[in-house]
């Protein structure tokens, strides 16, 4: 459920496996052992898929969630949950989850919706 909820913040169409990994160090530790380790990682993507929370694009390696589905896990989380998910690896001077590749080639929008668009839309 950790990692769906981490979903419920990323930009909902461009999910890097890749951007993940590389941002496991700014997440906290049960996150960090779920994309360290290969097999559970799948595992639990593959759980999400088998249930449609989120989509494999193979032709990119990303996943992507519904934004309906990011909007009802988010309600579910209180204001002071959502400000924690959300402002992950967003705070000056802490390390930040990366940019997806396909982003530092301009291809796609900004990955997190955190910090100042969480207030936003809250």
């Amino acid at each position: 459920m950790e990692l769906l909820y981490l979903f419920a913040f990323l930009h909902p169409d461009t999910i890097s496996d890749e951007m993940l990994q590389q941002g496991a160090p700014v997440l906290e530790a049960p996150l960090q052992q779920l994309v360290a380790d290969s097999l559970k990682f799948d595992m639990a993507l593959e759980n999400l898929l088998n249930f449609s929370l989120v989509h494999r694009h193979a032709d990119t390696t990303t996943l992507s969630i519904h934004r309906i589905v990011q909007a009802v896990l988010k309600d579910q989380l209180s204001q002071e949950q959502q400000r924690s998910v959300g402002n992950r690896g967003s705070t000056p001077g802490q390390p930040r989850l990366p940019r997806c590749p396909f982003q530092q080639l301009g291809h796609l929008p900004s990955i997190p919706y955190s910090g100042s668009a969480m207030r936003r839309i809250y």
